[in-house]
């Protein structure tokens, strides 16, 4: 199995993102404990997300010391990916209500909320359909652009996070 740079440089990324998380937590109204329902589950997405990258990015390395085909290594790397993207999307749209008062969000994000879950559902969809076996020559580009678009919401939720609304 021939290794991708881009893979390997993502963990670093989602490490950087694990150590400002605390950075985060010490800002503003958020050291006094003063969090929104809204603060919370965009911190929990953080966290979250970065791990899934760091975790994640390592796998297809691990499998590939086992006797496996190319094939069958980012297969199984993308189903995990799927799993813990699917869980992280399914929350983070359960969580989101539109109505919802203790919420404060950037405004400068607000019109990319309808893009961003759309775009999300349809990498949530190519990690099944890798998973499941279809497009075999696709699967490595497909799991590392999906662990790109992870990154790329981490990286939303830490912006979030540090340029929230005062409203």
């Amino acid at each position: 199995m021939e290794g991708n740079a881009v893979i390997g440089s993502l963990p670093e990324i989602g490490i950087g993102l694990v150590g400002f998380t605390g950075v985060v937590a010490v800002l503003g109204r958020r050291a006094r404990g003063e969090w929104t329902r809204w603060e919370m589950v965009r911190f929990f997405l953080l966290l979250h997300m970065s791990v899934l990258v760091i975790f994640l990015s390592l796998v297809p390395a691990w499998l590939g010391q086992l006797d496996l085909s190319a094939a069958a290594i980012w297969q199984m790397s993308t189903g995990l990916l799927a799993l813990g993207h699917g869980s992280s999307f399914g929350w983070a749209l359960f969580s989101v209500r539109p109505r919802d008062e203790s919420r404060s969000q950037a405004r400068f994000l607000r019109p990319l909320l309808v893009p961003v879950f759309t775009i999300g559902a349809l990498v949530v969809v190519a990690e099944v359909v890798v998973a499941f076996g279809f497009l075999p020559e696709r699967a490595e580009f497909v799991f590392s652009g999906a662990l790109m678009w992870v990154l790329f919401l981490a990286v939303l939720s830490f912006i979030t996070l540090l340029f929230p609304d005062v409203e």
